[in-house]
């Protein structure tokens, strides 16, 4: 994803032919058509390149388009002895990102001896 004009985030593939496409239209047609044949987790990847005022909007539609589909780490991730299976994800989208999971949930200390 990169920055686009008027605030609009675009998604583009470096070095290829392929055009610019909106990020909201990607999201809406997963919304749409992502659980049509299966309903097995999608796993989005996403490679981020836009500025923190973009990532808003970005973070804002899949709030308001994807809603509760979106698998969300629970506080509690610092005790998980392992992630939900497949199974236990059906009809859920896991977005996975650059970054280290501390820039979103604060580690969770542990006591002293």
């Amino acid at each position: 994803m990169q920055d686009g004009n008027n605030n609009i985030p675009i998604v583009k593939h470096g070095f290829t032919l392929t055009k610019a496409i909106f990020f909201e239209d990607v999201i809406k047609t997963i919304h749409n058509t992502g659980f049509v044949h299966n309903d097995y987790p999608i796993v989005l990847s996403f490679e981020n390149h836009c500025s923190q005022s973009q990532q808003e909007v970005m973070a804002n539609m899949i709030e308001e388009i994807l809603d509760d589909l979106v698998y969300t780490i629970p506080p509690s991730h610092g005790t998980m002895q392992s992630y939900p299976s497949p199974e236990k994800l059906r009809g859920r989208i896991v977005i996975k990102g650059d970054g280290k999971l501390e820039k979103i949930h604060p580690p969770i200390e542990k006591n002293k001896v």
